[in-house]
């Protein structure tokens, strides 16, 4: 069982939740030490489900996109955008002196990352698994938009796509390394 622990919480939430053996939500954006730095997977709580977002949230690599975007500008929203990078990639132990583009290195090691933690579970969206942008769902819209959009390609027909093939092999080599196989 998992519990909703996102958004604005009472202080109590999450105590209580562990004390009755229901694990919470790990978004690593949204786990911030005191210090600004994102808290290390390897940190979490056992009883936990580690993710880089549900269906309420942007896929990561839009997350990624839009913010290198802003890199790219002048200003506060660059400094912003920059400062939001270096922790993500800090939190799956990667140093990166510059803003990178997207790209399937910097996935498959943002997927360590997560499938490093700690956490009991670690799941991501589908999304997020093969590095899409797609959104299904935008929170507090009223769209036929919403929940309409498909994945581009059959679930049948995967073992024929030969780039889903090379991520699924990357991807399940990441998760014999990390120990969730």
């Amino acid at each position: 069982m998992i519990g909703e622990d996102l958004g604005v919480v009472p202080p109590y939430v999450r105590p209580s939740l562990t004390s009755l053996g229901i694990a919470g939500f790990k978004i690593p954006i949204w786990e911030p030490k005191w210090d600004g730095w994102l808290i290390d997977g390897e940190d979490y709580q056992r009883l936990s489900l580690a993710t880089y977002g549900t269906h309420d949230h942007e896929p990561l690599r839009s997350w990624w996109e839009r913010r290198y975007r802003a890199t790219q500008t002048e200003g506060p929203a660059k400094v912003s955008a920059w400062d939001q990078m270096v922790k993500l990639t800090a939190f799956a132990h990667l140093h990166m002196p510059m803003p990178e583009p997207w790209s399937d290195s910097l996935h498959m090691t943002l997927l360590r990352g997560l499938f490093r933690a700690n956490s009991w579970i670690a799941v991501c969206m589908i999304t997020d698994l093969f590095g899409t942008e797609q959104r299904f769902n935008v929170p507090g819209a009223v769209a036929e938009s919403n929940w309409s959009e498909r994945l581009p390609y059959e679930v049948e027909k995967w073992r024929e796509n030969v780039d889903l093939l090379r991520v699924a092999e990357a991807v399940h080599a990441i998760l014999r390394e990390t120990g969730r196989v």
